[in-house]
């Protein structure tokens, strides 16, 4: 990762272009007016991100993504810290898949920058936020002192909200590390949950438990997403409906049941389309091939794991543990069933595929 006290390369020349065409329009905005509009903007996408309609708020900000660095450059320096803590906030929760590199960057900017303020419960959110972000990037190590720091500051100011959202923290970091480790810091999360009565959040360590099943083959796993998924849709969660369809998906490929799950990642893919998500992709590229492989269409597995590789090698991310081990175990048997070479030269056609073809061929049934 870059240091913290310059932007990244990419965001740098960004800057410069969006600085460019200002000049070009003649005056403008003051640049604390543009950061306080952009402040403003990610705010309110971030707060509408799990709903139906979360494609029109997210899309302008990827759109306008040299904007809101050039917003977040001047409010690092300038702002106060409260702004700080707030505009990295909205951006690690929007970025956290498809740009988790340059949210991750702007959040420990903020972190660096804040260090010697007061602790608040921002910051103990923002902590937890730099955690998933470093667990998007599989830096185990680190998601896990960013989880423990955020429990100790939530400790330290008796709030139980963040100490329940700490813990779930810490048991999704389990999956990476422990996935037996994952029911405790689970189950105190939702004792605080129920305490707080707050079934929102009392949703995600449900999942953590979920996923924490499946990857130890308890035969629990299937009730645990269906309740997730119950409450998800009861929520008008949508993002959490399509995750739970793509992860119920795998519990159904794991009986062998292979038409259901075809339809159910079909059916998860349809709705992130409908969000306006397209950073799940790589993720449904690999729950397909998986079906191929089940089914003993071992060249097309190959082609499709190797386009989802490529696609998590672009976003700067690593596929989540649960999944990851299926489609780890999905591809040992399509390469059983070509041979090593002949998966090889699969799996590295599929990595050059581009967007529109590898979403051509998954499309395939």
């Amino acid at each position: 990762m870059s240091s913290l006290r310059t932007a990244s390369t990419s965001w740098t020349l960004a800057l410069l272009g969006s600085a460019a065409i200002c000049a070009a329009q003649g005056p403008a905005e003051s640049s604390e007016e543009h950061a306080r509009r952009y402040l403003t903007l990610v705010e309110e996408a971030a707060a509408h991100r799990a709903g139906a309609d979360a494609g029109k708020w997210i899309a302008p900000v990827d759109e306008q993504r040299a904007d809101v660095r050039r917003a977040w450059t001047w409010t690092l320096e300038h702002a106060p810290a409260e702004d700080v803590l707030r505009f990295a906030m909205a951006v690690g929760v929007l970025w956290e898949r498809s740009r988790p590199a340059d949210a991750r960057e702007v959040v420990e900017q903020a972190l660096q920058r804040t260090s010697t303020e007061p602790a608040s419960g921002r910051r103990a959110e923002l902590l937890h936020r730099a955690g998933v972000l470093a667990f998007r990037q599989n830096d185990a190590a680190t998601a896990r002192a960013r989880m423990e720091a955020s429990l100790a500051v939530a400790r330290q100011l008796s709030d139980k909200p963040r100490q329940a959202l700490a813990l779930t923290g810490l048991a999704q970091v389990a999956l990476r590390e422990n996935p037996a480790s994952v029911l405790a810091h689970a189950d105190e999360a939702t004792a605080l949950y129920r305490e707080l009565e707050d079934r929102r959040g009392a949703g995600a360590p449900l999942h953590m438990k979920a996923e924490a099943a499946r990857m130890l083959g308890d035969p629990r796993a299937e009730a645990l997403y269906e309740e997730s998924l119950a409450l998800s849709r009861e929520l008008q969660d949508w993002g959490r409906v399509a995750t739970e369809l793509h992860n119920m998906a795998y519990v159904k490929l794991q009986k062998k049941k292979t038409t259901e799950a075809d339809q159910l990642f079909r059916e998860s893919w349809k709705l992130f389309r409908e969000l306006s998500v397209r950073d799940m992709d790589p993720y449904i590229y690999g729950g397909l091939a998986s079906v191929a492989a089940a089914d003993g269409r071992a060249q097309r597995a190959a082609q499709l794991f190797g386009a989802a590789d490529q696609l998590f090698d672009t976003l700067k991310a690593a596929p989540d543990p649960a999944d990851k081990a299926e489609m780890d175990r999905y591809a040992a048997m399509a390469k059983s069933q070509l041979g090593e070479t002949a998966y090889q030269a699969a799996y590295d056609r599929g990595r050059t595929l581009n967007t529109e073809s590898a979403t051509a061929l998954a499309e395939v049934r």
